[in-house]
């Protein structure tokens, strides 16, 4: 038969009815220990306690309440849990509470880690976790999804692994986040802004060494050593067929790196109108600076291409200076030559020449207006062995550099006076020349009439 504990019965009554052995109180059956006084705990033991069997806790233990192999103590409630509190400074409020379900927070099934003092859950475990959802190895290393994590931290996942970094802005700040993950689509390393809906950053499998290099101020791409050696040092081998590019730089661009595109080692893409490239020195000292430079083993180009109008246009220097211009995409041999200044200064022009106009004042074809004071041709001879020079073409001295459009307006300007003066001399010479021509016909007469005179002879 159990053993009943009633209101009032003693220590002393207890032990006498169970039977002794070596200083142990021991029982043939069942032991129910209760009272009507709930204030009070119906037992208590002052010294060690042991238990030989399993324990169960709660108040939802049934007298015939099974064990799992594996438990030894089992607490059954309705949130069952076990409290931790600090005695050796009194005044402390030290008060932890592990267990399953804590009612002040939602009844999540879930194991938990409390703070009593605080009110806080500061490590939990909902129920249904993977295996390995979390797993410290011996090692130190921690992981996620994985019993071997293979580094400090170890983050391990069939679909797209990921680390997210958010502020929800309960501290006074914008609400921000950030996601480094495995992208499933392609397995490329990609740093998100989820909130955006933007990635930031994409870092290829297989990207080689040096891919990208960040030292103190410096940028280094593709560098052959781990350290750039300029503010943005460029050194890439773009031999691959497969993905041609070096770099690539551009809005409204999804994937990364080297896109399967044909083009250069640095390629700036914009779809918003604003693909620019701007080198701004503002050093104060004013001083010629090379702010771009480009060397090559032939004739170093820059091409333009409108690709509204189809045309394209390119320069490039070595030996001479070439401009040229062809179809978009043209190759340089196929363009056509329009300009060229050699190593001497010596320019050739495929077509004319228009330049923007000379400054004759009040122009240059004003000597033919009627309010214009022509100078005489002794005047203008004056004026211009006075002066050693035409005098509204300037002088020029023997290598000095001067003012084509200038000069060319000063000596259509001195041409229009010498045609003036032509004009008006060739009309001088026509009326002398009539005045001759009648003169020798008069003087042809006066002959005539002479030699006439002659043959009638004297009497006549």
């Amino acid at each position: 038969m159990p053993f009943h504990k009633f209101a009032g019965l003693t220590a002393l009554s207890l032990a006498a009815i169970g039977t002794s052995a070596g200083g142990l109180q021991t029982f043939s059956s069942g032991v129910f220990i209760y009272d009507s006084t709930l204030s009070e705990a119906d037992l208590n033991v002052s010294d060690d306690a042991v238990i030989g069997g399993n324990l169960c806790v709660g108040q939802h233990c049934a007298q015939d309440e099974t064990f799992a192999i594996s438990s030894v103590v089992k607490l059954l409630g309705l949130a069952p849990g076990i409290e931790f509190k600090e005695t050796i400074n009194p005044s402390a409020d030290a008060r932890w509470w592990i267990g399953s379900d804590y009612l002040g927070y939602g009844g999540i099934d879930r194991f938990s880690i409390g703070d009593l003092a605080t009110d806080t859950i500061p490590f939990t475990v909902e129920q249904g976790a993977p295996d390995s959802a979390l797993w410290v190895a011996l090692d130190g290393h921690i992981g996620f999804g994985t019993f071997m994590p293979a580094a400090h931290l170890h983050v391990l996942d069939g679909v797209q692994p990921s680390l997210r970094l958010e502020q929800d802005g309960s501290g006074g700040h914008d609400p921000a986040a950030w996601e480094a993950m495995t992208r499933a689509a392609d397995g490329a390393f990609a740093l998100r802004d989820p909130l955006a809906g933007l990635t930031a950053l994409s870092i290829a499998q297989g990207s080689e060494s040096n891919a990208l290099v960040l030292a103190n101020d410096s940028v280094g791409i593709g560098v052959s050593t781990a350290l750039p050696r300029a503010k943005l040092h460029i050194d890439l081998d773009s031999t691959d067929a497969t993905y041609p590019y070096g770099l690539l730089l551009g809005d409204g661009l999804e994937s990364g790196l080297r896109p399967d595109l044909p083009g250069a080692m640095a390629h700036i893409v914009s779809h918003s109108g604003n693909a620019s490239l701007k080198i701004d020195e503002q050093d104060g000292t004013t001083s010629p600076r090379t702010l771009l430079e480009m060397k090559n083993n032939g004739r170093p180009e820059i091409v333009m291409a409108n690709t509204d109008t189809g045309g394209e246009w390119s320069f490039g220097a070595g030996t001479n200076f070439v401009l040229k211009q062809g179809a978009v995409g043209s190759a340089s041999n196929a363009k056509t030559k329009l300009f060229e200044i050699d190593d001497r200064g010596n320019a050739t022009l495929a077509g004319t020449l228009i330049t923007g106009g000379t400054t004759c004042g009040t122009g240059c074809d004003r000597v033919f207006s009627q309010d214009y004071t022509l100078p005489s041709v002794a005047e203008h001879a004056s004026a211009m062995f006075a002066r050693g020079h035409l005098p509204n073409l300037g002088p020029t001295p023997e290598g000095t550099p001067f003012n084509v459009s200038e000069k060319l307006g000063g000596v259509i300007n001195e041409l229009e006076h010498a045609h003036i003066y032509i004009a008006r001399q060739q009309g001088e010479i026509d009326a002398q020349r009539g005045e001759i021509a009648a003169l020798r016909q008069d003087l042809a007469a006066l002959r005539q009439a002479l030699g006439q005179a002659d043959r009638a002879g004297p009497g006549r």
